[in-house]
């Protein structure tokens, strides 16, 4: 569990796994390392999550009508509220935006500038990657300075995907 006592040993960790913090997530309590990390009490029914820097104070992001089960949440670490779809894609893209994010299904925005960390750019199948294959970049994404790095020009449209994609499948599984 989250605690003002063992935070700095927490913090240690995620600074060890060279990354900018842990971002937690829950909804329905389907996810019990975040359920035993949030110690969340009573009725959770909206989308949780808790952003916890490898240095600095943690935050969590909560729904307006559900603050009862923070009542653990320490006194003295942000909570930010959303009430909608909209402040909370706008919360989120302030707790994430500018540092390592490593979510796969992660929402870029339009104007987000995707790097390749210098460490990545060595990598073998990167540098194979990059020499062996003749890609166009997406009509979405433009080049910023060297090819390691792209600025989201526009946000995609279906016709800019040349992959056959079952978009149902897709929405099945985010369904879940």
């Amino acid at each position: 569990m989250l605690t003002l006592k063992n935070l700095p040993d927490l913090q240690a960790a995620i600074a060890d796994a060279n990354v900018d913090g842990w971002l937690i997530f829950d909804f329905h309590g389907t996810n019990p390392i975040a359920g035993g990390m949030l110690r969340l009490t009573g009725l959770v029914s909206r989308r949780v999550f808790a952003f916890i820097p490898h240095h600095g104070t943690p935050v969590a992001l909560t729904h307006a009508i559900e603050q009862g089960p923070w009542a653990r949440w320490p006194k003295e670490w942000k909570r930010e509220v959303y009430s909608s779809w909209r402040s909370l894609d706008e919360h989120l893209a302030a707790l994430v935006n500018g540092k390592r994010v490593t979510i796969p299904s992660y929402r870029v925005r339009q104007g987000d500038v995707v790097a390749l960390k210098p460490a990545s750019r060595e990598l073998f199948h990167v540098r194979r990657n990059l020499d062996t294959l003749d890609r166009q970049l997406p009509p979405w994404l433009e080049t910023v300075g060297d090819r390691f790095e792209v600025r989201v020009f526009s946000l995609p449209l279906r016709e800019h995907i040349d992959e056959p994609v079952q978009e149902q499948l897709i929405v099945e599984l985010y369904s879940k």
